[in-house]
């Protein structure tokens, strides 16, 4: 509170001379010093500011440390360039003014990582982990598979079977038994193809142990799913709770912000937009969640004593984990009004992170010496309108089937190093192959004399043939004949089983083919 006019002390001395002047003033709560120069410049000293004028140039020089203190705010502002060299290392700390603030982010991220691994469970018990695996989290196992959707996929199916000729066709004048076939019971009695889905004993033999061993039959069978897909699974009574328990968590949370400090953010602004935020502590939390056994998808095809069959294994299930939203620090946000350009030496770039990645353009390239794209629960390679694959050496390595799931069309050679198995009818203009010589089947053949000749002597008497039909009965007709090498089963399912037992559904066995057999092929 100011004193009385009358007890107030005035007085003020001052010092002119051309080249400039020192003042003085004494009085009471306007103490002050100020010390002008004759251009103008002048530094003030006052009670509530220290003010200092240079109406042309500054400089300071320093032998050896300065340490400059500000309470409050600092504001610099330069009307051009500003130049800053510095002959050794520059630390900007930003935010915090001691070690306890910066502690006080990893103690956040601590208190709260058991939500966090909530989090990255799923919403159902199906199983499955969280990556990065700083610590295991899981989400429990709790419900039952759907039914095997093998048993809904159907395929058209032919099925006879040749029961055998019922005596030995005869040829007479009159009668062709062959061509019409009356001692083929079978003859006008085979029916088409018609859709059918196998059964769970068509699976594990087809897929199982003794066929192409895949992995779901292997572990689950041919009745239920491989896949946690489509299965009822029970609540995930914990990823419920999450919201409620994650309100709860906020009053300690808030004890531990206020340890942080109110600093710590950098704004810096170009004209446009750039905003540069860099947290205090790393966010390891989970950022997906695998179920490896979560999906269903057609992975082979095999050959069953009952038809070619379509096969859905497990694979890999990934959801990414929104752990990052609620963390208290640690964005960077660039953005780049035109062009963004990065030029590095020989020492390469890394980009490395713990959680999703995503690059998109209108025209993504990747150009490299050699480029290797690898994942340990997927790779998926997409296109609305197609994808081109060009090299002089296109491999493809499998420890398993390679499925076409579609169409399959093949511009120039197609060549197999083993079996061949088609379910569905075979289309070929012409065959090489090596000969094998068959015979046909069995015939009895009826003639007659010709009539006038000599068919035999009764003593010394001739008997003169008379034309009477069916009247000789001649040797069963039967003759060799080349043909391909074949080998020939009595029904269709027959020749699956013949293909099982060639090992034809399992990856790892080349089968090879089977030698000439010059025999009669009943």
């Amino acid at each position: 509170m100011s004193e009385p006019l009358d007890l107030q002390y005035q007085n003020k001395f001052t010092l002119n001379q051309r080249g400039g002047a020192i003042e003085i003033n004494n009085s009471t709560e306007r103490e002050e010093v100020q010390i002008s120069q004759f251009s103008g410049s002048n530094i003030l000293l006052s009670n509530v500011v220290t003010s200092e004028l240079a109406t042309n140039n500054k400089q300071t020089k320093v032998l050896f440390d300065e340490f400059k203190t500000v309470g409050h705010t600092l504001n610099e502002f330069t009307g051009k360039d500003r130049n800053t060299r510095t002959s050794e290392n520059t630390y900007d700390i930003k935010g915090a003014q001691t070690q306890t603030e910066i502690n006080a982010f990893t103690t956040w991220r601590e208190a709260y990582r058991d939500l966090a691994n909530i989090n990255a469970e799923f919403w159902i018990n199906r199983g499955g982990v969280s990556y990065p695996d700083i610590v295991t989290v899981s989400t429990p196992l709790d419900g039952t598979r759907a039914p095997n959707p093998d048993l809904n996929v159907t395929r058209l199916i032919v099925e006879n079977n040749f029961s055998g000729y019922s005596g030995i066709p005869t040829v007479t004048k009159s009668t062709n038994e062959v061509t019409l076939y009356v001692k083929v019971p079978d003859a006008g009695r085979t029916v088409d193809a018609n859709i059918k889905s196998p059964t769970p004993a068509d699976i594990v033999s087809t897929f199982g142990e003794s066929g192409s061993r895949a992995p779901g039959v292997i572990q689950y069978g041919g009745v239920i799913s491989s896949a946690t897909q489509d299965g009822v699974w029970n609540s995930n009574t914990y990823k419920q709770e999450l919201k409620d328990n994650v309100i709860k968590r906020q009053p300690s949370l808030l004890d531990i912000e206020k340890q942080m400090g109110n600093g710590g953010d950098e704004i810096e602004f170009v004209k446009r937009h750039k905003v540069t935020n860099i947290g205090a502590s790393i966010n390891n939390y989970p950022s997906v969640r695998v179920d490896k056994q979560g999906r269903s998808q057609t992975t082979e095809i095999g050959v069953a004593s009952t038809g070619t069959f379509l096969h859905n294994d497990f694979i890999s299930h990934v959801e990414v984990v929104d752990n990052s939203s609620t963390y208290p620090c640690g964005n960077h946000d660039l953005i780049v009004a035109n062009k963004y350009n990065v030029v590095v030496g020989s020492g390469g770039v890394q980009i490395k992170t713990s959680g999703p990645l995503t690059l998109n353009g209108t025209d993504v390239r990747l150009g490299a010496v050699k480029l290797t794209v690898s994942s340990s629960d997927g790779t998926t390679i997409g296109s609305e309108t197609s994808i081109d694959l060009l090299a002089p050496k296109i491999q493809i390595r499998s420890s398993r089937q390679v499925l076409v799931d579609s169409a399959l069309g093949v511009k120039n050679n197609l060549i197999v190093g083993g079996a061949f198995f088609v379910e569905g009818e075979l289309y070929i203009n012409h065959i090489t192959a090596p000969i094998e010589a068959q015979e046909t089947e069995s015939t009895k053949v009826y003639g007659e004399p010709v009539a006038g000749k000599i068919i035999g002597y009764a003593g010394a008497v001739p008997v003169i043939g008379v034309a009477t039909p069916d009247s000789i009965v001649m040797y069963n007709h039967i003759h060799h004949f080349n043909n391909i090498p074949l080998t020939l089963v009595n029904s269709n399912s027959d020749v699956r089983i013949a293909a099982q037992q060639a090992s034809i559904n399992n990856p790892e066995t080349l089968t090879a083919a089977r030698k000439q057999d010059h025999a009669h092929k009943g």
